[in-house]
This record gives structure tokens, sequence and C-alpha cells, in this order.
């Protein structure tokens, strides 16, 4: 059944249902308190209950660790060590007994086969029968090359500021002398004549912030016109 609308329903009736509802509210929340009660006495349970035996939590049955990876230089980098300092080579015997003598721990059953894949997989040549020898320059890992001497870079020559008979300011100030008044493009014609680099907006931008200038727009195109203001004592 579709609910009447609110605009409809009148302030006592509205009044009578809060009523009622605040009635319900220690019903409501002695009801919300015994289900809490209950929820954590459920929690509680759940916590106490006894783990299987001979089992350890996180690890599923039937499955074995895995086994740690033997810590130190790899047996590749134990052979180049050696080989580096014998530049004619030496047998897989004699590898394999130098680098048990280093330190390298080892549970294979035939280390010597072992050490036989490892030195004709890469990085080593054969210089005989069984003999083996590191490939390249003895101290340089294979497959790299010697770094390239660094070239100075040669630096720009530095760029010599020119000097002018005058500032930029008695240049800008002699240009709007005896109450003339110049374009933006004007000043700037003038400015490169005299072969200074760049623009003089910044120059006039600044002059204006500084009241010694007047600015006003064009009434047609882009830019303005300045002219000296009236306070501003021609610099010398």
């Amino acid at each position: 059944m579709a609910r009447p609308a609110l605009s409809k329903v009148s302030i006592a009736t509205i009044r009578n249902e809060i009523q009622r509802r605040v009635k319900k509210l220690d019903a409501l929340k002695a009801r919300r308190d015994a289900l809490d009660r209950q929820i954590a006495e459920l929690q509680g349970r759940t916590d106490e209950a006894p783990r299987a035996p001979g089992r350890k939590p996180g690890r599923k049955p039937g499955r074995k660790p895995k086994a740690k990876p033997v810590v130190g230089k790899p047996l590749a980098e134990y052979a180049r060590e050696i080989l580096a300092k014998a530049p004619k080579g030496l047998s897989i015997r004699e590898v394999a007994k130098a680098v048990l003598a280093a330190g390298y721990p080892t549970k294979a059953r035939s280390f010597y086969e072992t050490v036989k894949k490892t030195l004709a997989r890469g990085g080593f040549k054969r210089v005989g029968s069984g003999v083996y020898a590191i490939r390249g320059k003895p101290g340089r890992k294979p497959g790299t090359k010697p770094a390239a001497p660094a070239v100075a870079k040669a630096e720009p020559p530095k760029m010599k500021r020119k000097t002018f008979d005058q500032t930029a300011d008695q240049m800008i100030f002699g240009l709007l002398a005896d109450g003339k008044a110049l374009t933006t493009a004007e000043i700037n014609q003038a400015w490169k004549a005299a072969g200074r680099a760049g623009t003089a907006n910044v120059k006039l931008t600044h002059l204006v912030k500084a009241g010694k200038l007047k600015r006003d727009k064009l009434a047609e195109g882009k830019g303005s016109r300045y002219s000296a203001a009236s306070d501003t004592a021609p610099v010398p």
C-alpha cells in the first residue's frame, strides 16, 4: 500500500507516530545490547578453540617448506676469480678443488659434473681437453665493454656584455624629451637600432610602475603610447 504524501498527513498524526517510536527505543537498545553480548561470547569461543595436533598455523598439510637458497657468491663467480689468476687455464678438477678450498658450500653428489656444467654455460672458454680459461681479459666480467674515457664538454663561449654611453633609462627619456610620445613599436625600433638586445618592454613597464612614465593604450591595434610624466626630472 502506497504511503500518503507527508504534506497530506496531519500534525497530530505525526506526533502520535513519533511518540510510538520513542516508546520502542528502550526495547530496541536492550535487544541491541543482548546481541552484542552474544557476538562477544561466540568470538571468545572461536579464539579458544584448540588447533589440530601436529599442524602449524599458516601451513597446508602435506606441503614441505621451500628450501632456503645458499647464501653467498654463485659458483660461476668463484670459478671466474680462480681462472682470472690462471691465464693459461685450469682443468675442471683443478677448478673444483680450488672452489671448495675457497669455501664454496655444496651438497652435490658429483661436484665435478656441477663445475663442468658451469664452465660450459658461458663466460669461459675451452683451451684444451677438459681445460678452461676465463673469456676475455682477466678482471673484467664477460659481456661488458670497457668504459670509454669521459670527454670533457667544451663550454660555450661567454658573451661579453656590451657597454653603452647611456643607460637604458637615459635612452628612453631622451627619446621622450620635449614632450614627445612614442609607441611601443617606435621605442623598440630605436632600442634595436642602438644595438641593444631584446626589447625595451620590461624597462618600460618598470618605469610606468615607478610613476616616471605615462602609458596610454592605442585606440586602434595593439600596443601603447608612452610619454614622460610631468613631475619627472630628466635623467642626467
